[in-house]
């Protein structure tokens, strides 16, 4: 069974000055049936939902992402559009 999971990304960038710098925020990491990651969105993700419940919920993975010990996200595939 394929599934997703929130997890902390990173990319890094370089700044206008030439200085290279790193940024955080959560990804959404995609997973085959056998347990291996297949690709992770391109974005950071950002908590929404239909409700305040549903904003809290999300609030709630995203914390839960940064609690995961996770290799192999530089590896992993970007998943850039949903069509």
């Amino acid at each position: 069974m394929t599934y997703w999971q929130y997890r902390v990304g990173h990319r890094t960038y370089e700044q206008k000055n030439g200085v290279t710098g790193t940024e955080y925020g959560i990804v959404e990491a995609y997973f085959n049936n056998e347990d291996k990651l297949q690709f992770v969105t391109q974005e950071f993700q950002y908590p929404f939902g239909e409700d305040l419940e549903d904003v809290l919920c999300d609030l709630e993975l995203f914390k839960q992402a940064g609690e995961v010990t996770f290799d192999g996200l530089d590896d992993a595939v970007a998943y850039r559009d949903w069509e």
